[in-house]
């Protein structure tokens, strides 16, 4: 790059590099097409176990449709990285884990309003539009989430005991 056009950092960006700098254990990344804060866990590598670091998803939420951050996902951000440096400090991951967040009955994620139900049925409704499927089954699909009470209409948290509860109601399932 030019000299003077250096790349703005963003929140996330700013967080990821002080945990970097601070030589921290757990560090945080993003990947494309993935909403949740990932983890990596480097010290494995420093133990030479392993040649990557061991890479697991976090609570945490960092990315909306809008195209610029909210104060609810700066919120985020700024937790996964203080929950990163307490971490480091302890010497072992004290968030949850995948295999604790899936056994969990009733997982409720922590968006603070960083995903509603609008962003989350376009979301699903852009990776429906993508896929190869018959023009028919995709209309089902889009009817569940554009319908008079599909899930564009709900408001609140986004969290899996709705959806459970909706299908529990349903009439459409088997």
């Amino acid at each position: 790059m030019p000299k003077g056009t250096q790349k703005k950092l963003d929140e996330f960006d700013t967080e990821a590099n002080a945990l970097h700098a601070a030589r921290c254990r757990f560090r945080m990344v993003r990947r494309e097409r993935n909403y949740v804060i990932r983890v990596l866990d480097y010290k494995p590598v420093w133990d030479k176990e392993r040649k990557t670091p061991i890479e697991f998803g976090t609570e945490f939420v960092h990315k909306n449709d809008l195209g610029w951050m909210t104060k609810a996902e700066i919120a985020q951000i700024q937790a996964c990285a203080e929950l990163c440096k307490k971490s480091h400090a302890e010497g072992r991951w004290l968030g949850t884990t995948y295999d604790e967040r899936r056994n969990n009955i009733s997982p409720n994620l922590p968006t603070d309003g960083a995903i509603n139900w609008p962003v989350f049925a376009s979301r699903i409704e852009r990776y429906i539009n993508q896929g190869s499927s018959k023009v028919s089954t995709k209309k089902n699909y889009l009817s569940f989430l554009n319908g008079k009470k599909g899930i564009k209409t709900w408001t609140g948290a986004v969290t899996s005991t709705k959806i459970v509860k909706w299908l529990e109601k349903s009439d459409r399932i088997g």
